[in-house]
């Protein structure tokens, strides 16, 4: 998608003021976080055909430190992370773990004009899966510990914790469909060999 006159002007500023949204559908629900202050109200779009608003993820922790990032770079994989959770976020997150793994997710962004409003359309760049969810524990004094979550998430169709394996193996599949054992025999495939299946 092509941009705008006035996005590419903003795009030229000494100070540019970029939104950042991450949208992944966990289970039976859709997370739409804006790092950013307050809420966002977005508009209609391809992941969000009626609109819909993307919380402040000051709502979900302590904050969200300064982003770097990489404009006009590729990446196959994005590791997001999330400092300052309390404990009860960090718990439930643990136990939700398995409703994240494979989860559908995009990171979008989009040009903010000097008064915080879109200049342009929200742009979705890296949409897939998402993958290894963990917690980091790091003490920051006796009393003091600083608690982040962190998620990987895997541009393209891969949804895999090895995502360099061009196939799904069991472990993968199990996921998924926990009694499904189409994939079993996957490890012991290669380009080169001509076993039957599923021996």
């Amino acid at each position: 998608m092509a941009m705008s006159e006035t996005e590419l002007w903003l795009l030229r500023q000494d100070r540019v003021n970029l939104a950042f949204f991450l949208r992944a559908e966990i289970g039976p629900d859709i997370i739409r976080l804006y790092a950013g202050a307050g809420d966002f109200p977005m508009a209609p779009n391809v992941l969000d055909p009626s609109g819909a608003t993307y919380s402040c993820v000051g709502r979900w922790g302590e904050g969200m430190p300064d982003v770097d990032h990489l404009i006009n770079g590729e990446a196959q994989a994005l590791s997001l992370t999330l400092s300052g959770v309390d404990r009860e976020t960090a718990k439930n997150y643990l136990l939700d773990r398995s409703l994240v793994v494979g989860a559908p997710a995009a990171l979008g962004w989009c040009v903010l004009d000097d008064r915080y409003r879109p200049a342009g359309p929200v742009r979705w760049p890296v949409r897939g899966h998402l993958s290894q969810p963990q917690i980091i524990r790091q003490r920051k004094s006796a009393t003091v510990m600083q608690r982040s979550v962190s998620v990987v998430l895997l541009a393209g169709a891969a949804s895999r914790r090895r995502p360099k394996f061009s196939l799904l193996v069991g472990a993968d599949q199990r996921r998924r469909s926990p009694t499904d054992a189409a994939c079993d025999g996957v490890g012991q495939l290669t380009p080169e060999s001509t076993r039957k299946w599923p021996n």
